[in-house]
């Protein structure tokens, strides 16, 4: 899923608190870390990459699988 910054900021301390510390980076893609009993309980890793450098840039969002590959074709639910 491909999202503005104010949007990608707004579904990622939803899904991981408002206390989760993260940055919108371009040139690395990071991943939201969760204790293994919130995945146990079904709460995905999210993955997140800016698509460019700037504050313009879009964010890709996407989810982390147990395989280690990334599906950035995942749709954050509303």
């Amino acid at each position: 899923m491909i999202v503005t910054q104010r949007d990608a900021r707004r579904i990622i301390e939803r899904e991981y608190g408002q206390d989760f510390d993260f940055r919108l980076l371009a040139k690395s893609t990071q991943i939201g870390v969760r204790p293994m009993w919130q995945i146990e309980l079904g709460k995905v890793m999210l993955c997140w990459l800016k698509i460019a450098p700037g504050k313009d840039s879009a964010v890709r969002i996407g989810r982390l699988l147990p395989s280690g590959d990334i599906d950035w074709s995942y749709e954050v639910q509303s």
